[in-house]
């Protein structure tokens, strides 16, 4: 078996050591540090390794020797990693998030900002589409070492535009989901045509057979996806001696990093139920209720469409792809007539009148200064805020 690299033990290591800014604060007995993250410290034999390398006394006296040899040139293989990763840094990506783009994680961000954990290696992850949660995309885990690439993971390489050396394979085993906060830096973007061939090869590994071959850790393969795709990949897994089982149980574990930030995004009342909730308050203090409007078929609600008291019938939706609009439909459900006014910074900017039993259809802007004024033949009835 070929010998793979880097080795285990250190991918182990720059995954889960702690990081010299923790160290930093044990050594340094920061007040701020939790008690259970310190005691864990105390017994890491890696953390007190480092800690008696830290406070090693400098030594006594300068080395004996004669002029400073001169610095070799660093291998090949390094100076193309450093210029993958200077081109990378010079190329204007477009703004996060858009699918197909590598991005980079250095620490776990949630809605309510940073969680405060260690994380002593950046991840990578490859944006695949948003979910219904806002701010959280699906995708899969990138990694660096090609060593440990299977059938399942397809390889990058320089067709795939500038790239830094930190996007080596996609791991369509590891998929995982974003909060795309938590990312701060594009590594790479995929363009729809390498995106479509990581779809394809994601989906031949959930539903067909593994490819007749052997497994052979480290070696590389060209092949075609179910779709005709042209890929690199490695080989299947091996016996329960294959390196690449423990790779992926190193590589499953880190991604449970990712996944607190979103728990966190999706327990988030969404934009359109933070609106919803505004008018709930400013109705609740009229004597007006608003809950779900009962369905055709007995027993069912529609969770799209609410009621305000018996007065009216609200259908309200965000646009996707805007931050701030959203689509409001209202019927008046009395026979008397009602007025909706659009008010920003104190102006009406829109009024519609609506008889018995009519409907309308607004696009609303949830901007500072901005409400919607619900009124009735006796005149003003409630000011519904549209901005947090």
């Amino acid at each position: 078996m070929r010998t793979l690299h880097p080795a285990l033990n250190l991918i182990e290591a720059h995954l889960f050591a702690p990081s010299d800014a923790l160290l930093r604060r044990w050594l340094d007995n920061d007040p701020s540090l939790p008690a259970v993250t310190r005691a864990a410290l105390d017994a890491d034999p890696l953390a007190r390794s480092r800690r008696a390398d830290w406070d090693a006394p400098p030594p006594d006296r300068e080395p004996v020797g004669g002029a400073n040899p001169p610095i070799a040139d660093p291998p090949r293989w390094l100076r193309e990693r450093i210029q993958q990763r200077v081109q990378a840094q010079r190329t204007t990506f477009a703004p996060i998030p858009t699918a197909g783009q590598i991005v980079r994680v250095d620490e776990a961000i949630g809605p309510e900002g940073p969680l405060e954990h260690d994380q002593p290696y950046p991840l990578a992850v490859l944006l695949g589409e948003p979910t219904e949660t806002a701010g959280v995309w699906y995708g899969w885990l990138v990694a660096p070492e090609t060593d440990y690439a299977s059938d399942a993971d397809l390889i990058l390489d320089d067709a795939d535009g500038p790239r830094d050396p930190l996007a080596g394979l996609v791991q369509l085993w590891n998929p995982v989901y974003l909060y795309v906060p938590s990312a701060k830096k594009v590594l790479a973007q995929l363009p729809p045509a390498r995106l479509a061939a990581v779809r394809a090869l994601a989906l031949d590994f959930l539903t067909q057979p593994p490819p007749a071959l052997q497994p052979e850790p480290g070696v590389l393969v060209e092949r075609r996806t179910s779709q005709g795709h042209g890929v690199l990949t490695g080989t299947p897994l091996g016996s329960a001696d294959d390196p690449r089982r423990h790779y992926r149980t190193l590589y499953r574990a880190a991604a449970e990093l990712l996944r607190e930030p979103v728990r966190l995004a999706q327990r988030q009342p969404s934009r359109v139920e933070r609106l919803l909730d505004r008018l709930r308050a400013v109705g609740a203090a009229l004597g007006l209720d608003l809950l779900p409007a009962p369905a055709p078929v007995m027993g069912e609600v529609i969770a799209e469409i609410q009621r305000l008291g018996d007065w009216l019938e609200l259908e309200l939706q965000e646009l996707p792809e805007e931050t701030d609009l959203f689509t409001l439909r209202i019927r008046n459900l009395q026979a008397t007539t009602c007025r909706i006014q659009v008010i920003r910074q104190h102006t009406v900017y829109q009024e519609h009148i609506l008889v018995g039993q009519q409907e309308t259809r607004l696009l609303i802007e949830a901007a500072p200064g901005t409400e919607l004024a619900l009124l009735d033949e006796s005149g003003e009835r409630l000011h519904w805020p549209l901005a947090e």
